[in-house]
C-alpha cells in the first residue's frame, strides 16, 4: 500500500501542487483512496471508536477472493483449506485428515479406559 501511495505523491510532484492548499491536499487524498481502490483495497474507517487507534477499528480487504479465503480455516490445526479438493474437507472447514485425527484419538482413548475397566 505504501508503494501506491508514493505513487500518486510522484505523479502529483510533477505538477505545481500547493500543499498549503486545502484543495490541493483534498486533491491529493482523493486520488490516493482511488489509487488504493483500484488495486482492490478496501478500508473503512467510518466506525473509529476515539479509544481504539485506526488500525483496530479498519477492516481491510485485498479482493473478493481474499474475504472468502478468509473464511477457509480449519478451527483444528489453524491452516487455511481454501485450496483443498473438496475430498478432503471435513465439516466447517476443517481438514478431514485433522477431523480423523481427532476422532481416532478419541477412539483410542476409550479403548484404553475399558482396558482399564476390565482390569479392575
Amino acid at each position: 500500500m505504501k508503494q501506491i501511495i508514493l505513487d500518486v505523491l510522484e505523479d502529483s510532484s510533477q505538477g505545481q501542487i500547493d500543499l498549503a492548499s486545502e484543495a490541493a491536499r483534498e486533491t491529493i487524498a482523493n486520488s490516493i483512496m482511488a489509487a488504493i481502490k483500484s488495486e482492490g483495497w478496501f478500508l473503512d474507517l467510518g466506525s473509529i471508536d476515539k479509544n481504539r487507534s485506526a488500525e483496530e477499528c479498519a477492516e481491510y480487504y485485498v479482493s473478493d477472493k481474499d474475504k472468502e479465503r478468509a473464511k477457509w480455516v480449519c478451527k483444528i490445526c489453524g491452516k487455511n483449506t481454501f485450496e483443498v479438493d473438496f475430498d478432503y474437507l471435513g465439516s466447517d472447514y476443517n481438514h478431514l485428515s485433522c477431523e480423523l485425527e481427532i476422532e481416532m484419538a478419541e477412539d483410542r482413548r476409550k479403548k484404553m479406559k475399558d482396558k482399564q475397566n476390565e482390569t479392575k
